[in-house]
């Protein structure tokens, strides 16, 4: 899987187009059954297979048109919140102590 965090947004839609483009390849659907399927312009599907280049509308369309809006189940969701006694704690300043010298043994 591909670590989008610290790529440019244009590589990340080139990507996330050559995939598009491979999963229409994979249901064995040329460009324009997919823009017929999708309710979008043929040059619009060409536009996003070949530069990444689209409005969200259209690619959620073609998303959609593939069968695969699951996919997007897991994006944006927000982060589970810590318990009150997890913020507590992560605020409490922490104590440091210098370690207990060794007892000299007198004799």
């Amino acid at each position: 899987m591909q670590d989008f965090e610290f790529q440019h947004p244009d590589d990340v839609a080139l990507v996330l187009a050559e995939r598009l483009g491979k999963a229409r390849l994979a249901q064995g659907l040329r460009q324009s059954d997919l823009a017929t399927r999708a309710g979008v312009a043929l040059n619009a599907v060409k536009t996003l297979e070949g530069s990444g280049r689209s409005t969200m509308l259209t690619f959620l369309r073609v998303v959609s048109a593939l069968g695969l809006s699951g996919e997007l189940n897991g994006l944006f969701l927000p982060k589970a919140a810590l318990s009150i006694a997890d913020m507590e704690k992560a605020q409490a300043p922490v104590r440091q102590r210098a370690p207990r010298s060794k007892a000299v043994k007198r004799v």
